[in-house]
């Protein structure tokens, strides 16, 4: 362990600084969320460059936590690295770490892991650490901690705030801690590889590799080599791997880009010292709003109403693209986008989450609904339609096999039809009990301003045992507008179900007229 901690302090010149997220319960000790420190050339450019003050500043904000009280805190010092070095082997040695007039505990694997965090702005953050550093790769020493008190905290912390303001609070410490819950607890130290300095930039007919040493002298020879990459449309355009003869290196391509990057490795033992990957923004659109927009006065005499309505403000739209992208790149971005599309509308209905119907199909969605129905034969739980206009159908024979196909995949469950009023429901009493007798009907109505009644939801929306089905039109319409199925994962409509099934029949105290049909 002392190896370890030598070898991240080696070097002279190297500033560090130390961020602990603390949780400080109401009437407890301090617990460690995640404590990181990011060290680097003393010389270098940066937010914290200069001399460190060593001195420990807090930052308070609420932790919207109604089952534990308490605050997030997060301390933050500048530092040589050798100071903070120490404070790590004290919190390793101790389990605890003072800071000014609290001691926050930890819970740490005595031996660390090591690993490599690169820059990476590919949206593939959560498959690896990236590095803290905006200029340079890092070399990551990790002390995990698997105390599940602070990882539950934190959990709950994180479901109570809304993401950008978590991600705020979070933006100084260096690490997205909301979306990497596995590293609650941790100890991480970050050390930029800054040896070098790594640039690639987009010529449009060539790329530019810029590598130059961190004190300006030249590169060493045959010290590294590197490979460059470009594409476009999921197509690999470029892959040349060369080496490093000087600071500059050129490579040309005769193609519309879509990504760019590029990965550098040192000669002696073939490490990657730097990796960077970027996706490139064709058009850049900005949009510039005055205060100059009008606002009008709507009134309504007949119902005594006023309303003000703004006319909207005065926008200039600037945007900034390629004038010279070719005509078969446009071809060939247009048949890809096609592709994903078609894709991903396979893989949806491969995985039974997406049906989707054209109005000449209607024959098709039918066979499709009453097979998901099929698919909850014998399962536990009850079955909820949703369809605000369930009592109002049309006497066609395919309506006809709708509803007597839904009645028969059903029978033997409980089938629990939520819909938004009518009249028109003398056609239930037609069917035999031994077809419908497991059918339960249910119309749910308020109020609106002017006091008529109204349809209390307006979702349509079947659920079976583990799986929650939107349906975009309803029954009578598939005909007309076609329908698609798609599947949910959130269980949000199977809780409004049973929610307005639980209310009282006859009740409407809550502002829902709950009547029994059948």
């Amino acid at each position: 362990m002392d190896d370890i901690l030598v070898q991240e302090g080696a070097g002279d010149n190297r500033t560090a600084r130390m961020s602990v997220l603390a949780w400080h319960p109401k009437g407890g000790g301090p617990l460690n969320l995640f404590t990181h420190i990011r060290h680097r050339r003393a010389d270098g450019v940066g937010p914290w460059s200069g001399e460190p003050d060593q001195i420990w500043r807090t930052t308070e904000f609420p932790a919207n936590d109604a089952v534990k009280p308490g605050e997030i805190r997060l301390h933050q010092l500048d530092a040589p690295l050798e100071h903070c070095v120490e404070l790590v082997r004290r919190i390793l040695y101790g389990n605890v770490l003072a800071i000014d007039d609290v001691e926050v505990c930890y819970d740490l694997e005595p031996r660390p892991r090591s690993h490599w965090a690169y820059r990476n702005h590919m949206g593939t953050d959560d498959h690896s650490v990236n590095s803290p550093f905006s200029r340079h790769s890092a070399k990551v020493t990790e002390f995990w901690s698997f105390a599940p008190e602070p990882r539950d905290q934190w959990r709950r912390i994180c479901e109570s705030y809304v993401p950008r303001q978590l991600e705020g609070h979070l933006r100084g410490m260096g690490f997205r801690l909301d979306q990497r819950l596995d590293r609650v607890g941790n100890l991480m130290i970050a050390g930029a590889l800054d040896d070098i300095d790594c640039e690639l930039f987009n010529g449009r007919t060539h790329l530019i590799l810029n590598v130059n040493s961190a004190d300006g002298t030249d590169l060493p020879e045959n010290a590294y080599y590197a490979t460059v990459w470009a594409g476009d449309s999921d197509d690999d355009l470029l892959h040349q791997h060369f080496e490093l003869a000087g600071r500059r290196t050129i490579v040309n391509v005769d193609s519309e880009l879509d990504q760019i990057g590029f990965a550098v490795y040192r000669r002696p033992d073939g490490h990657c010292f730097d990796r960077w990957e970027v996706p490139l923004v064709r058009e850049i659109s900005i949009g510039l709003s005055l205060s100059t927009g009008q606002t009008i006065n709507v009134r309504d005499p007949r119902r005594g109403t006023s309303n003000s309505v703004s006319l909207g403000d005065s926008r200039s739209v600037i945007r900034v693209g390629d004038e010279h992208s070719g005509a078969l790149d446009a071809k060939i971005r247009q048949e890809v986008l096609g592709r994903r599309t078609w894709r991903r509308d396979r893989d949806a209905r491969t995985q039974g989450n997406l049906g989707r119907f054209e109005p000449d199909q209607t024959e098709e969605a039918i066979d499709y609904f009453l097979h998901l129905l099929g698919d909850a034969w014998s399962s536990e739980g009850p079955i909820y339609l949703a369809e605000p206009y369930f009592l109002q159908r049309d006497r066609d024979s395919t309506n006809e096999r709708i509803y007597s196909g839904m009645f028969a995949a059903t029978r033997g469950q409980e089938l629990r039809i939520l819909c938004g009023g009518g009249n028109a429901y003398g056609w239930l009493s037609e069917y035999p009990a031994v077809l419908a007798g497991h059918v339960a009907v249910r119309s749910f109505t308020g109020k609106n301003g002017r006091g008529e009644d109204k349809r209390a939801f307006h979702d349509r929306y079947l659920i079976i045992p583990n799986k929650e089905i939107i349906i975009t039109h309803s029954i009578n319409g598939w005909h007309d507008h076609g329908v698609t199925f798609a599947t949910l994962p959130y269980g949000v409509y199977e809780a409004q179900a049973a929610e307005l099934w639980s209310l009282n029949i006859g009740d409407n105290s809550n502002g829902v007229n709950v009547q029994e049909i059948k």
